[in-house]
């Protein structure tokens, strides 16, 4: 656990950190430096005057194209290829090996076939001679001598006499030898120059002609290097703009020099203003680093003292932190990138209702205004209109929190009608012109049309990556006609309408500690949906007779425990969230089925404790909690022949009691406190559910 904690705050960390990176770059390449959106051909609107001096750069694509044309000044650099010369040895060894093995066969029908085959053609007397074994080896043994001899020189074809060519010299890295290649037939002529046989000769030579060949490539390396050599003696400056020298002049028409001006004029402005000062800047960056910690670690602890463990879990803690990083990257990126200056465009609108849709409107309000904390020092702390985005978001997040379903069309008309008035507020305090306010007005539409569609995108996507069982799908289970449920009714009454009792009663006991009431009533419907497979197993099903009586109490308690994995699987096939499942598989924890234990041990059965124990796990987050207690408190109260309120409270009580004394509880997120007001809640629920009505008089007949 305490390795997950620091896992977690090393998340933290990073997330500053990468956000203090962002803070460096905005500062470097950000200043408002001139944008021109000029091409070659149009005409200029304005004149530009530079303030600094600066060189106009050629572009890589010009850069290139000098070295390629001056490449073509020089003849391209050969190696001799190792691979060549080796595979040209080895198909000469092969040949003569498979020749011997032929040769031993006597068969000359064999042995003709194989050498015309391989491109040699000879005559009786030549293929007599070769079959001779001392002369085949001295033919052998003197190819290969010659070849292996030969091969250290450039061999070309003989189309290509009289080429001068460079080969690169391995023992001479940084030079290349000039050299005059030869020729496969001048190569042929020096292997045969001292072999005076005729009938040895002119096999030889025929072996030749089909074995050599070039043994050159281009040498890639050297080509490069020669190319780097020749890129860095290019002067990449084509002229020199002097300070308060014109670029451009108005209504001129542009060409590609004035293009080229332009672009290197504003790739001075950002090296000028990014790197003056960097002293300065350096530390500037780290406080803004502490700056952002701090956020993010308020943030943390925030999250986690008030919205519990679970809210950090993995994905859900990638999931925050990812958004929060999210907002200020996407909306700093819009801002300085594609230079959107009216932050009025910003999406901060879309992440916030993103976060309160994916969890709570309430927590969105908290997401909301640790941005706003954390946003400002990218935009140059102009926190009127970031507040205004803020204070839009919050009045959607309130129809958030009012509505069951998420409305989409209602929560854009708040989030416009709300930017529309905090826009109008502004534009008084600041006493902005007509156009200026019409103009935001517009911004004001298109970020809430852009924030409701991305909302709507990314919503069910995210939801999907965190496996969260939505308010639209908690609205649909709790449907009575849901078909699960309906098959609950119709098969198990009695287990039915005790979820719908269970259902109510941890309903307001989750209102009560801040839990989540859909999930606690959701999972209490179908926290016993697995006695659908035996309902007759079950007191509150049982009309005659109870089967238990004819069974022994291992059995018995075998059925019991079915019942949670009958759910479990009864629920997947049905696709119920995961959420739901965790609560049918722990709203028993481990306990003891006491009952049947009791009975075995009454009848003197021998046992093993797992027999008479639920499987678990133990219930993890408060509205398991919830439903355990709830479905305990109410079976056991119907149970009871004394309904009065003393003895409810007794009953709340001790089930409290004793799921503490068996540690029940201890893998949940509840305190004591919570277990206070649970039962406090539970209290007048339960003595209402269970208050004798007035008895009616029989009508009095004349």
């Amino acid at each position: 656990m305490n390795y997950q904690k620091h896992k977690d705050l090393y998340v933290v960390g990073i997330t500053a950190f990468a956000l203090a990176i962002l803070y460096l770059l905005v500062n470097i390449f950000g200043q408002n430096v001139p944008r021109y959106s000029y091409t070659a051909g149009q005409i200029a609107q304005s004149s530009v005057r530079t303030p600094i001096a600066f060189n106009v750069m050629k572009t890589e694509r010009m850069i290139e194209a000098e070295v390629t044309r001056a490449m073509l000044n020089y003849p391209s650099i050969y190696m001799i290829s190792d691979e060549y010369n080796f595979n040209i040895l080895k198909r000469l060894n092969d040949f003569f090996i498979d020749l011997n093995n032929l040769a031993l066969t006597n068969d000359l029908i064999f042995v003709n076939n194989f050498l015309n085959f391989n491109g040699l053609f000879f005559n009786a007397q030549s293929t007599d001679y070769i079959l001779n074994t001392t002369n085949r080896n001295r033919i052998y043994n003197t190819l290969t001598e010659q070849f292996s001899i030969i091969m250290n020189l450039p061999i070309i074809n003989d189309d290509d006499k009289g080429r001068v060519l460079r080969i690169s010299d391995p023992n001479r890295v940084s030079e290349n030898i000039v050299a005059t290649a030869m020729t496969i037939t001048e190569a042929k002529a020096q292997i045969l120059r001292r072999v005076t046989n005729p009938i040895q000769r002119q096999i030889m030579s025929d072996i030749i002609d089909v074995f050599l060949e070039p043994n050159i490539v281009i040498d890639l390396e050297a080509m490069n290097h020669e190319r780097e050599i020749l890129r860095r003696s290019i002067d990449p400056v084509i002229t020199r703009v002097e300070s308060n020298e014109y670029v451009i002049l108005r209504n001129d028409r542009l060409t590609e020099l004035d293009i080229l001006k332009l672009d290197s004029f504003r790739n001075s402005m950002i090296e000028r203003q990014g790197f003056q000062n960097y002293g300065v800047l350096f530390i500037s960056t780290i406080g803004q680093f502490l700056y952002t910690l701090l956020i993010l670690l308020l943030f943390f602890y925030f999250t986690k003292i008030f919205y519990g463990e679970r809210f950090l879990q993995k994905k859900n803690l990638y999931m925050i932190i990812g958004a929060y990083f999210s907002t200020i990257l996407l909306s700093t990126i819009l801002y300085y990138v594609f230079d959107i200056r009216n932050i009025m465009l910003l999406p901060i609108p879309m992440f916030v209702l993103t976060m309160a849709m994916i969890y709570r409107p309430r927590y969105g309000v908290i997401f909301s205004l640790f941005v706003l904390l954390g946003i400002g020092q990218f935009l140059h702390w102009d926190m009127i209109p970031i507040g205004n985005l803020i204070i839009a978001s919050i009045v959607c997040l309130l129809v958030l929190q009012q509505t069951k379903q998420s409305n989409y069309l209602l929560v854009f008309i708040y989030l416009f009608c709300s930017l529309i008035i905090t826009t109008l507020i502004t534009a008084l305090y600041r006493t902005e012109s007509f156009a200026t306010l019409s103009l935001n007005l517009l911004f004001c539409l298109l970020n809430s049309i852009a924030s409701i569609i991305g909302a709507y995108l990314i919503v069910p996507k995210l939801e999907k990556y965190l496996e969260h069982t939505t308010k639209s799908v908690l609205f649909e289970l709790m449907d009575f006609n849901n078909p699960l449920l309906k098959k609950l009714s119709k098969d198990a009454p009695g287990t039915y309408y005790h979820s719908l009792i269970v259902g109510n009663l941890a309903e307001v006991c989750a209102e009560a500690i801040n839990a989540n009431p859909l999930i606690a009533r959701v999972g209490s419907y179908y926290h016993d949906i697995g006695k659908i497979a035996t309902p007759n197993f079950f007191i509150e099903n049982v009309t005659e007779n109870n089967p238990h009586n004819d069974m022994t109490p291992l059995d018995s308690a075998i059925k019991i425990k079915n019942h949670i994995v009958n759910g479990i699987k009864e629920a997947r096939k049905y696709k119920i969230p995961n959420q739901i499942l965790d609560i049918i598989q722990q709203h028993h924890g481990d306990g003891k089925i006491k009952y049947f234990l009791h009975k075995a041990t009454e009848q003197g059965i021998e046992y093993n404790p797992e027999d008479f124990q639920y499987a678990g796990p133990k219930p993890k987050t408060k509205e398991a909690v919830i439903v355990m207690i709830s479905d305990i408190v109410e079976s056991t109260t119907k149970a009871s022949n004394d309904q009065s309120e003393s003895n409810i409270k007794k009953i709340i009580d001790d089930s409290i009691k004793s799921l503490l004394d068996d540690d029940q509880l201890i893998e949940a997120p509840i305190t004591l406190k919570d277990l206070a007001v649970i039962k406090k809640t539970l209290l007048p629920v339960l003595c209402s559910l269970h208050r004798k009505r007035i008895e009616y008089p029989k009508e009095i007949k004349n």
